[in-house]
């Protein structure tokens, strides 16, 4: 087993420059991947970039949660 600190990770910008995030692994390590693990950071309201073909998987493990909104949610 090997612990990987997020520190020890480069932070790279967001496509969309709204954030940044800390990537721990990706298969295959060249591009296209199959999947990634990475961490990311927020400070406020963000739109997520798009990655066509992959499916997100999102878990909040700081600070007090997330309010996502879709486009069509016209309720607020």
């Amino acid at each position: 087993m090997k612990i990987i600190s997020p520190n020890q990770q480069r932070p790279v910008a967001w496509k969309n420059g709204n954030g940044i995030t800390r990537e721990i692994a990706q298969f295959p390590a060249s591009q296209p991947y199959n999947w990634r693990l990475s961490i990311a950071e927020m400070d406020g309201r963000a739109e997520f970039s798009t990655f066509p073909g992959l499916r997100r998987v999102l878990t909040v493990i700081a600070g007090q949660g997330m309010v996502l909104e879709h486009p069509l949610d016209r309720s607020k």
